[in-house]
């Protein structure tokens, strides 16, 4: 079972994080374990690891995640055969819906940071994915990524802290009963 933490500083597998929360509302603690989880599993991988925030946008609400499920998969599967050809993808994504009359998606993916360093390239694909299903582009907000070495726990905790937005409580609403309100990737620490 979800539940909320409006405390600033939480203990998630042993580390002490902040993470950001509104006044009035909170963060769901199983969102941030997940996402920690899954940039610790990249981490374990990559000696540098590059992350990257983005929005995805649909038209109409959907009861469903199946279009950002499919715009996941068909990303995936362009950065590992695609220009880059990543081994491993780590991923988050938060369903959201405020005032608008449809959900929205916050998302970050997490890569091998020798490979790449600049966002652009993956842009115009996410881009090339959304024009074709007649969707609206990706929205990609301001200092939208991070670049950090294994170890660099002030980068990690600025990274995570940013990434903590995707569990904030306020806007998870308007989810049907068959759909989740977030998702990740499942990788797994290196050696275990």
């Amino acid at each position: 079972m979800k539940w909320a933490s409006k405390k600033g500083v939480l203990m998630l597998d042993g580390a002490s994080l902040k993470v950001q929360v509104a006044k009035g509302s909170g963060c769901y603690r199983e969102i941030l374990l997940a996402m920690k989880r899954q940039l610790d599993a990249v981490i374990s991988h990559y000696q540098h690891v590059w992350v990257f925030r983005f929005d995805f946008r649909v038209r109409e609400w959907t009861a469903d995640n199946k279009v950002m499920s499919k715009f996941m998969a068909k990303l995936i599967k362009w950065l590992k055969a695609g220009t880059y050809k990543f081994l491993r993808v780590g991923y988050v994504w938060a369903r959201e819906q405020a005032s608008g009359a449809c959900q929205h998606y916050h998302c970050a993916i997490m890569l091998d940071g020798h490979k790449v360093q600049y966002p652009q390239v993956i842009i115009d694909r996410m881009n090339f994915i959304t024009e074709g299903w007649d969707l609206p582009p990706v929205y990609v907000p301001k200092n939208s990524y991070y670049q950090m070495r294994r170890g660099e726990e002030n980068k990690y905790s600025e990274c995570f802290y940013r990434l903590s937005y995707l569990a904030k409580e306020s806007t998870k609403v308007g989810v049907g009963v068959n759909a989740n309100d977030y998702s990740t990737s499942r990788l797994k620490i290196k050696g275990v």
